[in-house]
């Protein structure tokens, strides 16, 4: 699951660039093959404005970074409906260009404090055991359990709580059984996806999420 958006009035970089051709149906998996890569590569060189995809973990903190730019920018978008897949978005170039500025102004105080990624609490948390702490965020995840959040790491389940609308920090403990246990919202997204976004955002002519 998650949101496929797609531009309206996508920008065409590349002016004498042509779209590869959609297989049949029935066409080989190496015809298929051939073709997805084809058209990821079109996308990302010629069209970036075409299409988004974002999945229900990474969109949730995009979208309350976009709520909270809106707010604090003072940009008056419509937002509603931005958590589901109904068609909602924007209309035109000038408003996601807006949106872009704002985002990518968000983003700077992110950078120079050397953080990558960004959580939302949804109330859903992972934890990643047997890394060390020089490899933050590497390594199987498994979902934190209700007698692990009001249990033994209900100190990290605070921490986490309470960082704000989204937070920039995992929580990083030591566990008797693991070396290291990292502990983080369920819902995030790195900040190379938010950029892709920003891209997206630069050359669609509008979107809509579906």
């Amino acid at each position: 699951m998650g949101m496929d958006i797609y531009g309206i009035k996508p920008f065409k970089l590349i002016a004498d660039s042509i779209e590869p051709i959609r297989p049949l149906d029935e066409a080989s998996d190496e015809d298929w093959d051939i073709y997805l890569k084809a058209r990821d590569k079109y996308r990302e060189e010629v069209e970036p404005g075409q299409y988004f995809r974002a999945n229900v973990w990474s969109w949730r903190p995009m979208h309350a970074m976009c709520l909270v730019v809106n707010s604090a920018c003072d940009l008056k978008l419509d937002m509603t409906n931005w958590d589901n897949n109904s068609g909602a978005g924007l209309d035109t170039q000038e408003e996601c260009t807006k949106l872009a500025d704002g985002i990518e102004d968000e983003m700077k105080d992110f950078e120079a404090r050397g953080i990558g990624k960004v959580y939302l609490d949804g109330g859903m948390y992972q934890k990643r055991k047997g890394i060390d702490n020089t490899a933050l965020g590497i390594g199987d995840s498994e979902s934190v359990t209700k007698e692990e959040k009001e249990g033994k790491y209900k100190k990290a389940i605070y921490y986490l709580k309470n960082q704000g609308v989204y937070g920039t920090k995992p929580y990083l403990i030591e566990d008797p059984e693991d070396e290291y246990v990292l502990i983080e919202p369920a819902h995030s997204v790195y900040l190379s996806h938010i950029r892709e976004f920003v891209r997206f955002l630069r050359n669609c002519g509008g979107f809509e999420i579906w």
